[in-house]
């Protein structure tokens, strides 16, 4: 009799157990939904980045699919990434100088942010891959994954490559700063800076600046058209 018993309550047990399983199961339809309905309110239907913060009742509704959001949300409060995008913002406005004795007297500091971007490009591929991964690991019906994937790819896809095709066009105008200001320390016994004024005898050197300074101008608009584009895709407007 005691035998029967304890297997008559592994029995019982089992059937709560699949009871209180099938019980949860029965909201995923509705936690779905409501997880779905929040991406595509507050990410998908707003042009540009946003990332919203889910309140409490929220996360309630999305059950177990509020994790799926970290997947996200991960990516965009990191630490690093939120580095390097002031480190990026830094180097656009250093790649387009106002003054050329600003940029004469700050030499040192335009080869330090340049030196800076070229090790961007690593840990920014990396965490975007390792998000990427963490996205196609999740198990998501056909449904949500739709609305889910166009939602990564507005708040973590768009910023990863806006930032990756940023850092070449960054990159080549401060080398066309920096070319300009060796140019002139190589010939600074025949160049003069007064303010915006810059004056050389020598009908050589005089061209070749002119060269320098029509690239540098030139680097500098494709530079500020690209940060006006990069300021779109980020906030739509």
């Amino acid at each position: 009799m005691r035998s029967v018993l304890r297997v008559t309550s592994i029995v019982f047990t089992l059937i709560v157990v699949g009871l209180g399983i099938a019980s949860c199961g029965d909201n995923e339809p509705a936690e779905r939904k409501a997880f779905t309905a929040f991406l595509q309110t507050y990410i998908l239907d707003r042009p540009g980045v946003h990332i919203p913060k889910p309140t409490e009742a929220d996360i309630k509704s999305f059950g177990a699919y509020a994790a799926h959001y970290k997947v996200i949300t991960d990516f965009t409060a990191d630490p690093e990434m939120m580095a390097m995008g002031q480190q990026l913002s830094q180097a656009i406005q250093a790649g387009a100088p106002r003054t050329l004795p600003d940029v004469m007297a700050r030499q040192q500091d335009l080869k330090t942010v340049r030196e800076g971007l070229a090790k961007m490009r690593g840990p920014l591929d990396q965490k975007f891959a390792a998000a990427k991964a963490a996205r196609d690991a999740l198990k998501q019906p056909p449904d949500l994954k739709a609305v889910f994937d166009a939602a990564f790819d507005r708040d973590v896809g768009d910023p990863a490559r806006a930032f990756g095709e940023a850092l070449p066009v960054v990159d080549d105008g401060l080398d066309a700063v920096l070319k300009m200001a060796a140019y002139i320390d190589a010939n600074h016994s025949k160049v003069k800076i007064s303010g915006a004024t810059v004056e050389v005898n020598d009908p050589k050197i005089r061209a070749e600046l002119n060269r320098l300074f029509e690239t540098v101008a030139a680097k500098g608009r494709v530079l500020q058209e690209y940060q006006r584009k990069l300021q779109a895709a980020l906030t739509g407007s």
